[in-house]
Order: structure tokens, then sequence, then C-alpha cells
């Protein structure tokens, strides 16, 4: 392990040095230098010692620099060999000509590539890499050797009878070189530098290495005239005292101090090998220092292998250890696991709410019991064993099936069981039987569950269920929400209405209409109060009967008071509310105006249907309601309103015929039947003549007064339905009348009847938003898109819905439109927008806000005073900062009105008024010219299809136009792109607003959008028509 993890190291080390971190420290061409000077030195160094011809060195160190170089750094150190080389070969050796230089350059070139590519670039770590760089050392130099000789042949430098030793000495002088000097480059970065920091090794190697250099001096220098051949054998036992006691580093270096000892001696003519030619002798010494190069290099790798695998055994064994330990620690812990699950399971059988019981294996006597068993059959602790159990089954032959079917090796799970237990009577329980192997021994487990107290409450549950269903009183039983989840069987007989028809509704549907909302706003108040309510009302049954009833109604409230359950019990008293309102009635007419009542009233009408249906005419039932009959009864009192009641009264009747029938049915209201019509039109003209006699003036009180009438039709049986509905749809279609406008009348229409209800329901839900402040303004902008000035902004009203969100305006306003509260919200709009303005203007926003009037609002008699004065609940704000947009369409119906309002306003008030939507509403030069607007706005619809449509491209062009001739200001709307902007710069329009420029946005948004908008280049640089 730990020799794999050193080699990593190495090699991460080795690879590190790349082209990036040398770039670092120093460019390229400087490394090429470096090299080339130091190859040169070392050159010279070598062919001072003595070389053929010159230049064939015994003792060539480049070799090695030129092996450690592309060994550490690669082939990029090739160039500064190749010049290295090339200088010594030109300016060092004494060959002629220029073919030999380039030629041993080339040798070099080839020596580095060969070596390093058989060496793999891998550091020289462990005995393998070393052995692998010996090939790669021997090839290279063989390469280079001839090719150097052959050229230095070729050029005459040697003479072709030495070529051969030329090439050994050559071969030779490369293998020591490389030996010596490749090592030491090769492995410099791998060096152990906190190795050297420490002060015991510093002195074991200070002192071998003093030892290596007297002992070799003394060898190679002849020192004391001894003989020299047996000292060099004592060099050895020096060099494997450090290559077993060094690493990489300090080994290279003692080999180095050795070999260079030995060089300078044996140049100087002195040593053992110092006996023939200096040539010779450098030959011999460096097979000699070879030897012992390789031999402590191989002894050092050898030794750090050794140390790696001690370092490995000795980390598995401690992983050994460690393993043993935790398997002993693991082994312990389950013991311990075990002991406390036995612990556990013992404290959960004697403390289960479940009875346990083990019995032998006949099953006659209990072998073990939990006290929860004990507590069962109602004996004290621990004298449950022995006791046979079929003392406690209520039916003997019930154990013994128990017992037959355990010993057929079959379990039982659940079995419903009655006990008989002395002293606590009966008891029930579920039971559930194993058979089980103890010791060598079968066994039967039981366990038993007492459900006595939910069999108790179960035969509650079956007697209240008995009530239920037998009563005579129909029962509902809702939820919370008031939704019916069940319903008894004499509901069924009263209503008429099946269970499942009932389950899920509330019980509104069974409602007739008699009671007005305040009655069931008092019925809840006082249910939710006291959780108790009685009481009489009527409702209604599925084929349309009405019956009353007394009802009682109870709220069922859990231990903490809070409801889950209305409980209503109700018997049918309708006979004996018939017989009450019989007595009652005494009379059939109405005590003020004499017309008959409601009893009276259902009896015509009940003759009249039948008259129509055996005649094939037609029955107008009409509902008639008085418009302006609340102002007189509150302004004269309500001696004055009886008086008119009367005279409305005479008035209708005299305008009918004798077989037509009137009834007043409470207040103001009326309902007629007028009979035996072959088609409406007739009905028409009794109509007319009704609400024309209604709306002559009248003589109250010495005061003249003016009412008039909003009445509803519908015609049976085209209307098929019962007297109810019909009176009902009349109703809803004088409803319809009123909102329409008053003093006319309207035929029943179903779909535009539910309509009607639909937008009322919107109304009121619209109306309650508004008192809970859920309404917002945002803002969209209004741009100069040629100097990209904002120049103002258009107020548009949003819905903050608490559950949908934002809604926009075209989900609500149409409900709102046409309707009072119209009015209410245009005001409200105005003065919200004018409150901005003043905070805008707070923080130094000037710009102006244009917000859109209905035409309702804009039409109201007080809609100059209104604007007058929110104006003058913001003194500060200019009042040309506002502008009014009235949609071009709404103008039309009623012109001369809205001119004389725009010209007040813009008279009076200063108040700006741009025509919105212009284009969609038909308009005439005639009418641009009678409003007295400020400003034109192009309706989107055309805006935004007039790059793709000619037709909206020429309607654009015509309006721009049109507003030019009449002096009026321009804006587009619905611009979205840029190619939008340069269309309407092109026909000379620069204002515009749209999703291209900004969608509508809050307004704390406004300030901060209005400081970083800038306009599309494009539109700034195009030229302006």
């Amino acid at each position: 392990m730990a020799r794999r993890n050193e080699a990593a190291a190495d090699l991460h080390l080795i690879e590190s040095m790349n082209i990036t971190g040398l770039k670092a420290q120093i460019r390229l061409p400087a490394l090429w230098i470096i090299v080339a000077g130091s190859y040169l030195a070392m050159a010279k160094i070598c062919l001072e010692l003595g070389a053929i011809g010159g230049t064939i060195s015994p003792f060539w160190l480049p070799a090695g620099l030129v092996m450690g170089l592309t060994l550490a750094l690669g082939y990029r150190v090739l160039p500064g060999i190749f010049i290295g080389q090339l200088l010594s070969g030109v300016l060092l050796e004494t060959h002629t000509g220029w073919l030999a230089p380039f030629a041993e350059a080339g040798g070099n070139i080839l020596e580095g590539i060969i070596f390093r590519y058989l060496a793999a670039g891998r550091p020289i770590t462990t005995v393998r890499s070393f052995l692998n760089v010996l090939p790669g050392a021997a090839l290279g130099s063989l390469a280079n050797a001839a090719i150097g000789v052959s050229a230095f042949t070729w050029s005459g430098a040697i003479n072709p009878d030495i070529a051969l030793q030329a090439a050994l000495t050559w071969f030779i002088g490369d293998i020591g070189g490389a030996l010596i000097i490749m090592p030491v480059i090769a492995g410099w970065k791998i060096i152990n530098w906190n190795v050297w920091k420490k002060t015991r090794f510093l002195a074991e190697f200070g002192f071998l290495s003093l030892l290596t250099v007297t002992l070799s001096y003394i060898a190679f220098f002849d020192t004391f005239s001894l003989p020299s051949y047996p000292l060099v054998f004592l060099l050895l036992p020096l060099l494997l005292w450090g290559a077993f006691r060094f690493d990489y580093s300090a080994v290279n270096l003692l080999n180095a101090i050795l070999t260079g000892v030995a060089v300078a001696g044996t140049t100087h003519g002195h040593g053992p090998f110092a006996i023939a030619a200096p040539i010779m002798s450098l030959t011999l010494l460096q097979i000699f220092t070879a030897a012992l190069v390789c031999t402590s290099l191989l002894v050092m790798l050898i030794n750090r292998e050794r140390r790696n695998v001690m370092i490995d055994i000795r980390q598995q064994a401690i992983e050994l250890e460690h393993r043993v330990q935790k398997q002993t620690g693991a082994y312990r812990a389950a013991n311990w696991e075990l002991r406390e699950s036995e612990k556990r399971f013992r404290f959960m059988l004697e403390t289960s709410p479940i009875s346990v019981r083990i019995t032998s294996t006949d099953g006659r006597k209990i072998l073990f019991a939990n006290r929860r068993y004990e507590e069962l059959i109602n004996v004290s602790a621990g004298r449950a064993i022995g006791i046979n159990p079929t003392t406690f089954y209520k039916n003997p032959d019930d154990y013994e099936s128990v017992l037959k079917i355990l010993k057929a090796r079959e379990n039982i799970f659940n079995r419903l069981t009655e006990l008989s237990v002395p002293g606590a009577g009966t008891k029930w329980v579920l039971a559930s039987y194993l058979s089980i192997r103890y010791q060598g021994k079968s066994e039967f487990l039981g366990w038993f569950y007492d459900i006595t107290e939910h069999k108790q409450a179960e035969e509650k549950l079956t007697l209240s269920d008995r009530v239920f269903n037998e009563t005579h009183e129909g029962i509902i039983i809702t939820d919370v929400q008031n939704r019916i989840i069940d319903v008894n069987p004499a509901f069924c007989t009263i209503t008429g209405y099946t269970r499942d028809e009932a389950i899920g509704q509330t019980p509104h549907f069974l409602r007739s209409g008699k009671q007005p909302p305040e009655f069931y706003t008092a019925l809840w108040g006082t249910l939710n109060e006291t959780g108790h309510w009685q009481g009489e009302l009527w409702n209604r049954k599925k084929n349309g009967d009405l019956y009353a009833e007394r009802l009682t109604i109870s709220a069922l409230r859990d231990d903490h008071g809070i409801v889950l359950h209305y409980v209503a019990l109700f018997s049918d008293i309708t006979q004996t509310k018939q017989q009450q309102q019989a007595l009652e009635l005494m009379a059939h007419y109405d005590a003020l105006t004499q017309l008959p009542n409601r009893v009276l009233f259902a009896k015509h009408f009940n003759q009249a249907i039948s008259y129509s249906r055996r005649e094939s005419a037609l029955l107008a039932v009409c509902y008639l309601d008085l418009d302006g009959f609340k102002q007189v009864n509150d302004s004269l009192g309500h001696d004055a309103g009886d008086q008119l009641l009367i005279e409305v009264a005479n008035r209708i009747q005299s305008s009918l015929r004798g077989e037509d029938t009137l009834s007043r049915l409470g207040g103001d209201e009326f309902a007629l039947l007028i009979n035996d019509l072959q088609s409406f039109d007739e009905c028409e003209q009794v109509l007319v003549r009704i609400h024309q006699a209604i709306a002559q003036p009248y003589l109250i009180g010495g005061q003249a007064v003016n009412v008039a009438a909003s009445t509803g039709v519908t015609l049976y049986p085209r209307d098929d339905a019962d007297p109810d509905t019909l009176l009902r749809h009349a109703d809803q279609a004088m409803y319809l009348a009123k909102t329409s406008g008053r003093n006319r009348y309207c035929l029943f229409d179903s779909e535009q009847a539910q309509q009607m209800q639909r937008q009322s329901r919107q109304l009121e839900q619209i109306e309650a938003a508004f008192v809970r402040k859920e309404f917002c303004l945002f803002y969209q902008p209004k741009v100069n898109m040629s100097s990209g000035e904002v120049v103002g902004m258009e107020a548009l009203i949003r819905w903050n819905h608490p559950e949908r969100g934002i809604v926009a305006p075209a989900a609500f306003l149409p409900a709102v439109e046409g309707s009072a509260f119209e009015i209410v919200l245009g005001n409200w709009v105005i003065d919200t927008a004018l409150a901005q303005l003043d905070s805008w203007r707070g923080i130094g926003l000037e710009i102006e806000v244009s917000v859109n009037i209905a035409p309702r609002h804009l039409q109201d008699p007080d809609f100059f005073i209104t604007l007058h004065a929110l104006l003058a609940q913001h003194p500060v704000i200019p009042a040309r900062r506002l502008q009014l947009e009235v949609v071009e369409s709404s103008v039309l119906n009623d012109l001369g009105r809205v001119s004389e309002v725009i010209a007040l306003c813009r008279r009076e008030l200063g108040v700006g008024f741009a025509l919105d939507d212009f284009g969609t509403g038909y308009s005439s030069l005639t009418y641009l010219r009678r409003l007295p607007v400020d400003s034109v706005k192009i309706d989107q619809s055309f805006v935004r299809d007039m790059i793709d449509d000619p037709e909206d491209h020429a309607i654009v062009n015509g309006v721009i136009a049109l507003a030019r001739a009449f002096k009026r200001e321009v804006v587009a709307e619905g611009v979205e792109t840029c190619e939008h902007g340069m269309v309407l710069l092109d026909m000379g329009c620069d204002l515009a607003q749209g999703y291209g420029i900004a969608r509508p946005m809050p307004a704390d948004a406004v300030a901060s959008w209005v400081r970083d908008y800038r306009p599309d280049e494009v539109w700034r640089k195009a030229p302006v028509s």
C-alpha cells in the first residue's frame, strides 16, 4: 500500500513539471539557453580530460544531461541540447567541416528520443523502473556513437582504422555519463527535503560523505604510497552503507562524489586505472564506476521497495487489528442488543394492551399468561398458571373447535369469541391462535383483544340505528360545512327525495323561499351561540309542494367544544299550518287595496291555468313593482304611501279587462293574470296602458308625486311550469326590467335570467371585495419613441383576489358595467391615481396619468362636481397631469351630452381628455371634429396586426393622418415589437405604449422603471416623418 502510494506521489511530482509550470518561472527560449550552456560546460570539462582525435571522450557527462532532461522535462529540451552540441562541435572539437557538428547534434537528439521512448517517461523509483531505463540508455548511446563516429570518419577527423575503438569509447563514455548525471537530474524533483532538515540524517550523511571522499582520495591519488587496488574495493561497502541508510538523492550524491574524485585522480595519472593512455584509463574507470553506481542504485531501490513492503504489511496489520476490534465490538453490541431485546420483549408482554397466554400441547393448562390476560379472566397476578382455559369460554364447544384446528397445524386470526368470566360477567374478545414449538414441545400461543366496550357500543349503535330508521320524524345529519351526510326514511317520505339525492347537498335545496335571508341569519346566530334552535318554517318537497315543519337543530360537539355535526329533527305540520292559515285568512282580499290577496290569487291562478290549458290560450303572468315608491313613502309618510298604493291599484284595475286578475303581493308589488291571449302583442297593449296610467302624476296630501313601474312577464304554457315557478319567473323578469332602466316591462327569458343572476352574484362579490380593499392600480408607461422620454402612465385597475391572485379587469368589469357601483369604482380609480401622482411628486417624478372613464360614469349628473371635489383633495397636483380616456364607441350614443361634459371639465378644471380605442366605433369626421379631446389613441387591434395586414396598416396610417389634420396628439396602443415602433415612427407617430415597451406594473415599480428606461436604439436613430 505505502509503496504504491509513494510511487504514485513520485509520478505525480514528475508529471507536475509541465510546460505551464515552467513558463511561470522562465520562458522556453531561456530554458534552451540554460540547457545549451550546461551542455557546453560539461563538454568542455570532459574533452579536457582526454579525447580520441580531440573529439571522443571516454567520460561524456553531457550524455547524462541529455537523458536526465528528456526524462524529467520531455522533448521540449531537445532544441537546447541541439544548440549545445552544435556549439560544442564548432568551438571545442578539432574536426574539420560542418557536417560532423550537425551529425553529432542530430545523434544527441536521437539519443534523447530513444531513451525517453523506451523509458516511457517514468521516474526511477523502483528496481523495475531502473532496469527499464538501461535498454534506453544503451540503445540511445549506441545510436549516438554510430552516427558520431561515422560523421567523424567521413570528415577525416579520425582514422578509419580506429573507428571501432572510437565507437566503443563513445558508447562507454555516454553510458558512464548517463549513470552519473542522469539519476541526479531525473530525480531532483522527488527529493524529500524534510529528511535533509533532520540533524541526525545530516550528521550521518556528512560522516559517510567525508569517509567516501577520504577513502576515494587515498585510493585514486596514491596517498601514503599504499597499494590502490585493494583500497578501491573498500568503496563498495561505503556505497552499500549509503544505499541501505539513505534514499534516492543521497545515494546519487555519494555516487557523484566517488566518481568525481576517481576521475580527478585518474586524469592526473594516479590510482589503479592510470596504467595506460589517458583515454584507456578513463574507459576502464568508467566501467568500474558504472558497476559501483548500478550496484548502489539497485541496492537502494531494493531496500526502498523492501521498506515499502514492510510499511504495507504494518498498515495491513493495523487495518486487520482494527477490523478485529470492530468485529469484536459488533459482537459485544449484538449480545447487548439481544439481552436488551429479551428485556424489551418481556416488558412488552407484561405491559401490552393485548392479552397473551401459552397453553400446553393438549390446550388444557395455561403455561404462561401476561398481566393483561390475568385481568381479562379476573385472577390475581401469577394465579393463571395451571388453570384450564376451557372454563372461561361461554360455549365450551367453541374452544374445542379451536383446539381441533390448531392440532391440524392451522392458525386462527381474529375469531369473535364470547367469554364468561367469574365475577366479571360476559366479555367479548377477538382471539388469535398459533401452534408453536418451544424446546422441542408443541404449545399453543393465543392472544386476545378485549372488545367488550366496542361490542356494547355496537349494540347501542344498533338500537340507535333502529330509532333512526323507524321513527316518524324526519332526521337530517350534516357535517360542519352543513353538507348532508345522512337522512332517515322518514325524511324521504316527507320530502319525496331519495337518500342518494339528498346526500352531499346542503339543506338549502329544500328552501321554499318563504323565509327571508334574515330568518336564516337569526337561526344560525342562535344555533352557533346556544348549540340549539327550535322553530317552524316552510320547505319545498321534490314535487314542488310546500310543507310546514316544526324543526329542532342541535350542534354535536367533541370534548373540546368543536362542532362535528349538526342534527335536525323535524315533523310535517303542513295540515296544522293550513288549518291555522285558513282560520287566520278569513278574508281573501288585501285590507288596504281591497285587491285579492295571495290565497284568492292562488285560486284564480289555478283557475286561469286550467282555462288556458282547456282553451289553448295564452296566460300572461305579470309581476309589477313600483319605481320611486320608497322615496314617496319615506318623504311623505306611510299614510301617503298607503294612499298612493290605493290609487295605483285603482289605475291598474281600470286598465284591465273583467276576466283579468290583479293582486297585491305585499308592499309595492303587484301580480297580474291577463287571460285569454292569442299573442304577446295583446299583452303588450295592456301593459302599455297600465304603465301609461301609473306614470300620470298623483296628488297625494296636496303634493304632486310621480312613480313608474317595472314589470316582468312570463307566458303560460310557453313557460310550462307550476304557479309558484311562473310567478318566480315573472319576478326575475321584473328584476331585469329594473336593472335595464326602470319604467319598462321585460318578457321572461330563462337564459337571460340565469345570466342576470350570475352577474348579480358576481357584482355582490366585487362590491364585497371593494369593501375589503382588494382592488389596486397597475400602471403602463406611455413613451416618446424618438426622444426616449416617458410622457405618462395609464392607470389600469386590477383585483388582488386572495385566492386567484391578480385578476385582469376583463374578468370582472363586465359585471360592473351599467350598475350604480360602476360610478363608485370609477371615482375610486380617479382618487387613487391622484394620490399616486402626489406620492410620485414627493420623490421628484413629474408625469401624466390617464384614467379610463365608463360611459355611465361620464354621463352621471354629478360627474363634474365629484371630479372637482377629487381634484380639490389633491391641490398640489396640477389638473393637467390627469387625463381621462373615453372609449370612442361609448360616446356615439349621446355625442352632444358627452361633448358638453368634456368641454366643461377642460375649461373649468383643466383636465385633459383622450379618445380611446379610436377606429373601432364607426366614427366619422364629424364626431372627431365635435369632440374637444386632446389626443387620440389608436386601438391596439389595428397596431398589433398592421405589419402583416395591409388593411390594418392603412387604417393606422389613416388615423394618424386624421389626427394630424384635426391637430390632435396621437398615441399608438399595442406596440409589442421593435418593428411596430419603426413602422409607427415612419408614419409620423412618436407616442406609444404596449408590451414591447413595458407591461403594466405596480405603483412602487414605476419610479425605478422610469429611471432605468432606455428606448431601442433603432427607434432613436429612425427619421421621423
